[in-house]
């Protein structure tokens, strides 16, 4: 007796066994490897070249550096937020709001972009647009500094020039640095017949970046 339990130990039977060795995958070969390397590091040097070509006011720069961007990459929140500032340091404030608004549908939450966009349409006279924009921008963050420059820039196209400098006055406080938010606060000191307080702000614009050449 005694002898139960399947006997003597001899293990599972081979015909049950199960394999968990997995088949290794592999290796991409060096001609794949190089491959994608050359396109990566093209991509990166179409996006540093963009980058740089906006940092120093060289827009079409900028646009050529975009568009030699594979379509897919050119069509991200991103690209699209070079070409809307690109756009909007060359003058052309429709394109420029154009390509704001493609990249917020790509990413809503970009709030480097409130200035630029909110002056465009500014310039472009639309205040259902800039209104939408704003709101909707302080709903996300109270705290954004480009929202209140959007807010400003539609109080301001209202020609509610007071309430209009108060919101560039706490824009500025949130972005100590911006020199913009100081040029927007100087055209509206000079709407509000403030000429003193207007050259003052635009003086701080320069000192916070001597190339800021909208303060000049």
């Amino acid at each position: 007796g005694g002898g139960g339990g399947g006997g003597g130990g001899g293990g599972a039977s081979p015909l049950f066994a199960i394999s968990t060795s997995l088949p290794s995958p592999s290796s991409p070969s060096p001609l794949v490897i190089a491959v994608g390397n050359a396109a990566l590091r093209a991509l990166l040097q179409s996006h540093a070249a963009a980058a740089s070509a906006l940092s120093r006011f060289d827009c079409d720069a900028a646009l050529r550096a975009v568009a030699a961007l594979p379509r897919r990459h050119a069509a991200t929140a991103w690209a699209l937020s070079v070409v809307g500032r690109a756009l909007f340091e060359a003058g052309d404030h429709r394109g420029a709001a154009a390509a704001f608004e493609a990249s917020i549908e790509k990413d809503p939450c970009r709030p480097d972009d409130l200035l630029p966009h909110s002056t465009a349409l500014w310039h472009l006279r639309r205040p259902a647009a800039l209104a939408a924009l704003a709101s909707a921008a302080l709903r996300r963050d109270r705290r954004s500094a480009g929202a209140w420059a959007a807010v400003g820039n539609a109080l301001s196209l209202a020609r509610e020039h007071g309430p209009a400098l108060a919101a560039l006055r706490r824009a500025a406080r949130l972005a100590p640095a911006e020199p913009y938010v100081r040029t927007l606060a100087g055209h509206e000191q000079l709407a509000w017949d403030d000429p003193e307080g207007a050259l003052a702000s635009f003086r701080e614009a320069i000192r916070l970046d001597p190339r800021h050449y909208n303060a000049w």
